[in-house]
């Protein structure tokens, strides 16, 4: 099959960030959220065949629970099925995962 667009490319990863800001937002460590801690961390991985593999933490948030909440919503997200010309082809996707204490939760696409 040919290769995805670019556009199709950048829309299946910007469907597997909001998997995983998804599952961020539900393991959001409460001792976190009661301290206030909020950040960033940006974590990136490998997708390949539906397959992530090589999660790591590619910059910390400054605090290590919300940095290992990133690693471990990467770890448990549900992906996207792969569209149709994805197959056998590697993706490194990076997802900055946002921690804001006292807000909502709640993740709109931007």
């Amino acid at each position: 099959p040919p290769a995805p667009s670019q556009g199709e490319v950048d829309a299946f990863r910007l469907a597997m960030r909001n998997a995983v800001q998804g599952v961020a937002n539900r393991v959001y460590p409460q001792a976190a959220q009661m301290a206030r801690e909020g950040g960033t961390p940006e974590i990136t991985f490998t997708y390949r065949n539906g397959v992530v593999s090589d999660i790591a933490l590619a910059h910390s948030s400054g605090f290590p629970l919300l940095d290992q909440a990133a690693l471990q919503a990467a770890r448990i997200a549900h992906y996207p099925p792969p569209p149709a010309g994805f197959s056998g082809r590697v993706y490194d996707v990076t997802v900055v995962v946002i921690f804001r204490p006292g807000a909502s939760q709640d993740f709109d696409a931007d």
